[in-house]
């Protein structure tokens, strides 16, 4: 299986912890790491930012059905209901997808939290939902000289208390959630600055997995639009698979209905 994540700048939008518990084969919480090891004989390929030492690249592999698909749907599936949360209707239903094999994950929250590095600031955001409601969200942010993690807002059932301190842009803005959307996306909708940069990171972040090719159209119409304005760099890109290219054109259609 060949699994792919994408951020498109990794000094900007690295990545470096994500967590999932009760999705699909995962019953129990588990995280996927970008930290380097503290003992590591490529110190000079790493990414030091923010204090972090984070690897440019990790390769994660098992035998069929260990999960490998699930962690790369896990990373999506978080990003989905980030991004498309302020289009919810009310009675619409979450993407809730829990352990099956049992009788009692069924019954509980899915739950994703993540951790990355946006604008030189660290962020961990999560939430935890069912198929109908977000039961709790968080966000939390530090600098790289910043000891103890800042608590932006906080959200249980139908409360959320936001820090006037720390996450101006949200206050007053507590009531106007509804129970399956995310507070953070309403915020960003309503241009919070804050919410708005970590809306971007979810938005370039790609996840791409060899087994289901439904995201591969948009993002190679994206980077192919993005490297013909560079034109040379594309083709030299191209140059190994000796595939003789004098010129290419990106021709825009509308499709048929």
């Amino acid at each position: 299986i060949l699994c792919y994540l994408c951020l498109l700048d990794l000094q900007e939008y690295m990545l470096i912890n994500f967590t999932v518990r009760n999705y699909r084969s995962f019953k129990e919480e588990k995280t996927f790491s970008m930290e380097a090891a503290s003992a590591n004989d490529q110190e000079e390929s790493l990414i030091k930012v923010c204090g972090y030492r984070l690897l440019p690249v990790a390769v994660f592999y098992g035998a069929n059905s260990s999960g490998k698909s699930n962690l790369l749907s896990a990373i999506h599936t978080m990003r989905h209901i980030v991004v498309n949360s302020v289009r919810l209707n009310n009675d619409d239903k979450l993407p809730y997808d829990p352990f099956a094999l049992d009788t009692v994950s069924g019954d509980r929250t899915t739950f994703f939290e993540i951790q990355f590095i946006s604008r030189e600031r660290v962020y961990r955001y999560g939430f935890e939902y069912t198929s109908t409601v977000i039961s709790s969200e968080w966000l939390y942010d530090k600098s790289s000289s910043d000891a103890v993690e800042n608590e932006l807002f906080l959200r249980s059932a139908d409360e959320i208390e936001v820090s006037r301190e720390y996450f101006q842009e949200g206050v007053g803005k507590e009531g106007m959630t509804n129970s399956n959307r995310l507070f953070l996306s309403l915020v960003a909708q309503l241009k919070g600055e804050i919410s708005n940069a970590l809306m971007k990171w979810f938005v370039t972040c790609n996840s791409l997995s060899g087994i289901d090719s439904g995201g591969y159209e948009g993002f190679t119409l994206r980077n192919t639009s993005q490297e013909l304005m560079r034109h040379k760099p594309f083709f030299n890109h191209f140059s190994w698979v000796f595939l003789v290219f004098q010129s290419i054109q990106q021709v825009a259609s509308q499709r048929k209905t």
